[in-house]
């Protein structure tokens, strides 16, 4: 019980990284601009392709380097296993939830 309710913690964090990701295209420039994407599918896709990747430069990509504090730690060893555990979450299942109805 507790692996699920930290798994769906994850997912549920990484959504929400995500979609504030996807939220601010516009703003003040940036130091490393985030990517954009055409679909918010796009976005999850690209979003599993880096955490699968070795290293952080993809994950520099997607969140610019403003999003650094999302991905990267300072002990490197805490960073691959959330790592592992958001590649492990990922693969149990994701979906997109129209919360708009709450805003």
């Amino acid at each position: 019980m507790a692996r699920r309710i930290g798994l769906n913690a994850v997912r549920t964090f990484m959504c929400v990284a995500l979609a504030a990701t996807l939220a601010c295209k516009g703003g003040a420039p940036r130091e490393t601009a985030q990517r954009s994407f055409q679909t918010p599918d796009e976005a999850a896709k690209a979003l599993n392709d880096a955490a699968k990747a070795q290293g952080n430069d993809a994950l520099f990509a997607i969140f610019g380097s403003e999003g650094k504090a999302l991905f990267d730690t300072s002990d490197a060893a805490a960073t691959r296993q959330n790592r592992q555990v958001f590649n492990v979450a990922f693969k149990e299942g994701w979906r997109w939830i129209d919360d708009s109805a709450n805003s």
